[in-house]
């Protein structure tokens, strides 16, 4: 289909502000006008104007400056460079995203940025001494997952656990059959959210130790008979009551902490639990948690300076995992 050059230089003037201008960096008509010339579009300052005038008009932020330079540049994008370098370091921190992927996403952010930017960008990611995952298909078991959860269907998977077998560390793979009900993000790894078939609790599977899914053909096991969630699995609820993803039994939780853990406190559960005074130098903290070996591992790094008033197993667990503790350093 012939496609008129008035149209495709509208574009075209489109993709030189979004590579060659920024608010350091403006492009004057002229350079606007060689730059199409070279792209092979004809193009005089009057319908440069016209193609400016009808891009401003459908919304793009086209800001025309005399400093440093006469010239135009797009005063907004769809990604801000502060907003990229937030998501590449995001990006880079994973260590679930392996290396090539990393390199193929920063530069794909990069694209959001004018010729100029992308250089400081660039020069400010740094990957070589990060561990990260080398299992490539993780884009295709997020993809499968994700397309699984929003049908409701189970999968089948891979899962490759790290275990020691004849005196030497070993890659052991099984198989499983999963409800998939959410993925989520927690401690600098991801994870799939679901239920084993022959299980009746939840269970957290990490994304980069996935692979070989397959969408089955059976509808999922709903979420409401093995959590307390009935019209959605509300991941950030879960996620706030598991501790390093931990599975446990839910149950309401009294610790009496040190003042000065307040703010390690409200950085682990928020402001939304109970925190009242409890004595001059201690206030007591009251949470719907789950139960679990993370917890009691978050507990006891604080060196005493959390105490559990109930309930009772967890105050029994700590005190078991204290003693033995002891008791493997004083072997």
């Amino acid at each position: 289909m012939k496609v008129s050059g008035g149209k495709l230089r509208l574009l075209y003037v489109l993709d030189i502000l979004k590579k060659y201008s920024d608010e350091e960096h403006p492009v004057s008509s002229s350079d606007i006008i060689e730059k199409l010339d070279a792209y092979g579009i004809k193009s005089d300052r009057k319908a440069l104007y016209d193609d400016i005038s009808v891009l401003s008009s459908y919304g793009y932020d086209i800001i025309y400056t005399r400093t440093p330079k006469n010239g135009y540049f797009l005063g907004e994008r769809e990604l801000e460079f502060t907003e990229l370098s937030l998501l590449a370091d995001a990006v880079v921190s994973a260590d679930f995203i392996t290396a090539k992927k990393t390199a193929d996403l920063t530069k794909k952010l990069s694209g959001f940025l004018s010729e100029h930017q992308r250089k400081t960008f660039s020069g400010r990611i740094f990957t070589e001494k990060r561990a990260k995952s080398d299992n490539e298909e993780l884009y295709y078991t997020v993809d499968k997952l994700l397309r699984a959860i929003d049908e409701r269907k189970m999968v089948a998977l891979t899962y490759n656990k790290r275990t020691f077998e004849n005196g030497k560390a070993k890659l052991v793979a099984k198989q499983h059959i999963i409800s998939p009900y959410a993925l989520c993000w927690v401690d600098d790894h991801y994870y799939l959210i679901g239920n084993n078939a022959r299980y009746d609790n939840l269970l957290h599977l990490r994304i980069d130790r996935i692979n070989k899914v397959e969408i089955l053909k059976e509808n999922y096991r709903p979420f409401s008979q093995v959590s307390p969630y009935t019209d959605y699995f509300d991941v950030a609820d879960y996620t706030s009551k598991v501790f390093n993803m931990y599975g446990g039994e839910q149950s309401k939780a009294e610790l009496i902490c040190d003042n000065n853990l307040l703010e390690q406190v409200i950085d682990r559960f928020g402001d939304t639990p109970t925190i009242l005074p409890y004595d001059e130098n201690r206030f007591l903290l009251v949470v719907d948690t789950m139960i679990s070996n993370g917890l009691i591992a978050w507990i006891m790094q604080f060196s005493g300076g959390i105490t559990v008033k109930a309930p009772q197993n967890l105050k029994d667990d700590v005190v078991n995992a204290a003693q033995s503790i002891i008791k493997s350093h004083n072997a």
